[in-house]
Order: C-alpha cells, then sequence, then structure tokens
C-alpha cells in the first residue's frame, strides 16, 4: 500500500494567504501615504496665497486722489464729452407726438370723407389734401417734426374745410336730383341724388327722390296708359292705371292731375246714373228705392242740390202714399164694426201727420164706440160682479149710454140687448139649497149665522157667496159657491166629519 504526504499543499496554501493579508496590507499604507501628500500640498498652497493677499498685494495699490474743491470738480466733469441729449430727445419726442396727433385726426378725415364717397364730388381738393398729408410723411421720417407739423395742419385744415361743405354739397346735388326728376329724366335724376345720399345717407328727402327716379319710367308708362283707357270711356280701368302709379310713386304730380281728372269723370257719371234710377223708382211709386238712389247721388255729390230736392219729394210722396192706405184701412174696419182696430189705424196716421182731420174725427168716433163695446162686453163676461151695488150702477150708466146711441148696428143692438136682460137678472134672488148633518152650525160670509140643520133653502142674489162649517172636535170646512143670474138648482152640502186629534 502506498502512503502520500499531504502536508506540503497545506503549508503552500497558508504561505498564499499570509501573502494575501500583506499585499493587503501593503495597498493600505500606500493610499494613505498618498492622501497625507495631497493634504500637505493644499494646505502649502493655501499658506502661500495668504501670506501674498497680507504682505504683498497692499504694496503694488495705489490710493485715490480725494477732490477737496467744488469748483475743480465741476470743471473736470464739464470738461468731460457728452455722449448724450436728454433735452433734444424729448423735444424730439414731444414733436413725434403732436405730428402723431394731428396725423391721427387726417386719417380720421379721411376715413370719414372716404365713407362719404368724396372722389365723387371733391376729388381735386381731397387728392390736394392727401398730397400734403403724404409731403409731411416725408419730412417725418427725418424727423423734421416741424414741417410735418405744418403740412399735416394743412393737409387737416384743407379736410376739414371739405367736410364742413358737405352740407352745401348735398343741398347742389338734390337740387341737381329734383330738377332732372321733374323734367322725367330717370338717368340724371339717379345719378345726382345717389351722390346727394353719399353726402347725406341720414337725410330722408334724397333717398325718397332717388326711391321716386328708380320707378320714374315705369310711372310715367303707366300714366300713357291710363290716359287712353280715359279717352276711350273706361274710366274704372284708367284709375286702376292711375292708382297703380301712384303706389309706386305717392309724389307724382302728372299720376295726381290724372287722378284727379278721372275721379271727376267718375263722379259725373255715377252721379248721373243714380239720379236716373231715382226718378224711375219714383214714377213707379217705389219710394224707398227712389229715396236710396236720390241718396246714393248726394253721397256722390253732396254740394249739389237736385239730390236733396228729389229726396224731400219722395218722403212727401211716400208719406201721402202711406197715409191714404191707412185711412183707407180705418174706413173698411169701421164698416166692419171692428172699433178697436179701427182707432189704432186712425192713431197710425196722426203720428205721421197731426194735422190730419180725417183720422182726428175717425180716431175719437172709433174709439168712443171700441170703448162702449170693450164696457158692454165686460159686462156680459162678468155678471157676478153686479152684485157689488158700485158695479150695479156703473153697469147700468153704461147701458144708458149705449142706449143713447142713433141707429145703432146690429152687434150694438145684440150688446145692448143682453146688458139689459143681465141687469135685470141681476136683481131677481136665486134659490139656494144647503143640507148638513144637523150637528154642523153654518154661517155664510157676509150674510151671517144660519145656525144646524139637515136642509134649508136660502134665496140670494146672484154673486159668489163662501159658507163656514163648525163643530167641536172636528176640523171646520169652507165652500165657495157661485150663483150665475137666472140659474136653478143650485145645491151645495156643508158638514165637519174630520176629528181633531187633541194629541
Amino acid at each position: 500500500m502506498t502512503h502520500k504526504d499531504t502536508s506540503q499543499p497545506q503549508e503552500q496554501a497558508l504561505t498564499d494567504s499570509i501573502n494575501l493579508s500583506l499585499n493587503a496590507n501593503n495597498q493600505r499604507r500606500a493610499e494613505n501615504t498618498h492622501i497625507k501628500f495631497y493634504y500637505a500640498v493644499g494646505l502649502i498652497t493655501l499658506i502661500s496665497a495668504l501670506i501674498f493677499v497680507i504682505f504683498y498685494l497692499p504694496k503694488t495699490i495705489s490710493k485715490p486722489e480725494l477732490e477737496t474743491s467744488s469748483k475743480v470738480f465741476m470743471e473736470k466733469e464739464l470738461s468731460k464729452p457728452i455722449d448724450e441729449s436728454p433735452w433734444h430727445e424729448a423735444q424730439l419726442s414731444k414733436h413725434r407726438k403732436t405730428s402723431q396727433e394731428i396725423l391721427a385726426k387726417v386719417l380720421e378725415k379721411q376715413k370719414n370723407l372716404e365713407a362719404h364717397h368724396v372722389i365723387l364730388w371733391g376729388q381735386k381738393q381731397f387728392e390736394l389734401a392727401f398730397n400734403k398729408a403724404k409731403n409731411g410723411d416725408l419730412f417725418y421720417r427725418n424727423q423734421e417734426f416741424d414741417k410735418a407739423i405744418s403740412l399735416y395742419s394743412e393737409s387737416l385744415t384743407s379736410l376739414t374745410n371739405i367736410e364742413l361743405d358737405i352740407p352745401r354739397q348735398y343741398g347742389l346735388y338734390l337740387k341737381l336730383g329734383i330738377d332732372a326728376l321733374n323734367k322725367n329724366d330717370a338717368l340724371e335724376a339717379i345719378k345726382q341724388l345717389k351722390v346727394a345720399m353719399y353726402l347725406q345717407p341720414n337725410e330722408t328727402e334724397a333717398q325718397e327722390k332717388y326711391d321716386r327716379a328708380l320707378v320714374l319710367d315705369e310711372v310715367l308708362s303707366l300714366n300713357k296708359e291710363g290716359q287712353v283707357f280715359m279717352k276711350n270711356k273706361s274710366l274704372d280701368i284708367a284709375k286702376e292705371r292711375f292708382l297703380t302709379a301712384l303706389s309706386l310713386d305717392q309724389h307724382a304730380i302728372l299720376t295726381k292731375e290724372n287722378l284727379a281728372i278721372v275721379d271727376n269723370k267718375i263722379t259725373q257719371r255715377d252721379f248721373s246714373k243714380a239720379m236716373s234710377r231715382g226718378y224711375i223708382s219714383l214714377n213707379k211709386n217705389e219710394f224707398d228705392s227712389a229715396i236710396k238712389f236720390f241718396s246714393q247721388a248726394q253721397k256722390i255729390s253732396p254740394e249739389l242740390q237736385d239730390p236733396k230736392t228729389a229726396i224731400i219729394q219722395s218722403k212727401n210722396q211716400k208719406t201721402q202714399s202711406q197715409i191714404s192706405k191707412i185711412l183707407n184701412t180705418a174706413s173698411l174696419l169701421e164698416k166692419e164694426l171692428k172699433w178697436h182696430l179701427a182707432s189704432k189705424q186712425y192713431n197710425k196716421a196722426l203720428k205721421i201727420d197731426a194735422s190730419l182731420t180725417t183720422a182726428r174725427i175717425g180716431l175719437i168716433r172709433s174709439r168712443s164706440k171700441a170703448e162702449l163695446e170693450n164696457k158692454l162686453n165686460y159686462i156680459i163676461k162678468n155678471p157676478m160682479r153686479l152684485s157689488n151695488s158700485n158695479v150695479f150702477q156703473e153697469a147700468q150708466n153704461t147701458y144708458k149710454d149705449a142706449i143713447k146711441i142713433q141707429n145703432p148696428d146690429e152687434k150694438l143692438i145684440g150688446q145692448i140687448s143682453t146688458v139689459k136682460n143681465i141687469l135685470k137678472q141681476s136683481k131677481l134672488p136665486i134659490n139656494m139649497e144647503i143640507s148638513s148633518d144637523d150637528l154642523t152650525s153654518i154661517s155664510i160670509f157676509r150674510v151671517g149665522d144660519i145656525g144646524r140643520f139637515i136642509s134649508k133653502n136660502m134665496q140670494l142674489k146672484p154673486g159668489e157667496y163662501t159658507l163656514i162649517g163648525s163643530r167641536n172636535g172636528y176640523r171646520d170646512v169652507r165652500k165657495v159657491v157661485t150663483l150665475i143670474p137666472g140659474s136653478k138648482n143650485n145645491k151645495i152640502q156643508v158638514m165637519c166629519v174630520e176629528k181633531v186629534n187633541n194629541g
């Protein structure tokens, strides 16, 4: 068996470990040595700089000399060269600002005049003023502000004068436009009035005349057509043309004149037509129709007297016709013995003409007969009222008035006879038989107590009577009976049969 020796490798490993440790220590010592060296160099440099500043630098700096005299100081200051001029710069700034302010006004005037289309009415003056402003710009750029201000001011004055001349220019162009309009020259009027509107946009007269100029040719054409229709008696069509022209231009003199002419012709035509139709109706006794046509004529020509006279004539004839018809009707009603209706007709005629004697006499006659007829009829229809003495006396008076009438008609004779018989019978007593139970006490209102009984006959005048029955312990009864003149077999039963519950 072979035996190997392991001690040698172990020693080698130990040796390597020791060497590595020694090398590390040597390396750390070398690094510490370098650090110490750097610290030493830095410290030496700092000490050297401090020595230089403290001991050497002060010797190289010379002390400044102090001026003790203000006069010397000022002379030295004044002898120095001037690099800037504040006063000059201030003056330039002031003039520059003035120039700019004037120029701003110039530009404002320029803008306003251009808005008024100055080229159309003041081109020459405007260009002269504008050139002055441009020349002022040249001096402004060279900083010759005095000259620039002068030219700007001249330009501003010129532009202001042009601006102040606007009202006069407006009046001039407005007149030229109106003259052209009056001469029926539409193109020239439009040209001149357009400039006037540019000059014074807020003035309504130029706008109004301009609008008229735009439609002038059409207005002239419509007037020409209307005149042709008017010549051919087509008056309504002619008026329609003139009205159309007037709607386009309300101020056209030619249109107004033609419209007045055609209106006058239409008035004459319509007046003659209305009067003719009125007289035709009057001749036919169509009075309402005649009055209507004459009234139309009066409205057409209210200043003329003829329609008024014709209306009065128509109304008078109408009135006479109405009265004649009414009186004829009243006469017929009297013949038919219809007195009440006849009196109404006479009264109707008097309302139309209160002076009619025939109507007055007829009214008195028919009314008196109507009143007598009414009274007689009332007596005949209400015989029961004759039980009252006053009513009976009044009825007798009416009867006496009736028999006094001479030549009475058949109707009146019959009424008189009937009333006479009623008056006679109203005085005759009428028998009334009353039956009871002999237990009920009976009384007649306004006659008196007639006692208890089984049956009883009473003689009473015609009229209405109230019978009252009473009995102790029973409810009272009331009966009403009417005794008609000449009536017979009048019977009535009166007895209390309903007991009273005394609770």
